[in-house]
């Protein structure tokens, strides 16, 4: 049974650090990403910061409220598997499209131009 307490323990701090650098990075991105992309990191941000809140709660209360951190983790986990895993790479695909077909627009154009 230490083992998996042990092992359990290892697999809760590696996703609280998971998470962390996820909160990290989505603001990163915010700041420095085009803004089609923009408006999805603070939304992805936001729930890995829900994980962050949930993986210290059940840090310090392990083990005894493991089954009551699994239950509230559930319904935040619907909406990480709605809007990390499916929004966002929807949005950020959709805004390379788009971006793409300016670019060959531009081009085009530019085509058109120099010849006459």
């Amino acid at each position: 049974m230490i083992a998996g307490v042990t092992l359990d323990l290892a697999v809760m701090w590696a996703n609280l650090i998971a998470a962390v650098a996820a909160v990290v990075v989505n603001l990163w991105c915010f700041r420095h990403s085009r803004w089609e992309h923009r408006w999805v990191r603070p939304m992805v941000a936001a729930i890995a910061a829900v994980f962050v809140a949930s993986y210290v709660w059940v840090l310090l209360d392990f083990p005894d409220r493991v089954l009551e951190w699994s239950r509230v983790m559930r319904g935040a986990s619907l909406f990480a598997w709605l809007f990390v895993w499916t929004a966002a790479p929807f949005v950020s695909t959709v805004a390379s499209w788009r971006h793409e077909r300016q670019t060959l627009k531009s081009i085009e154009q530019a085509l058109e131009r120099r010849d006459g």
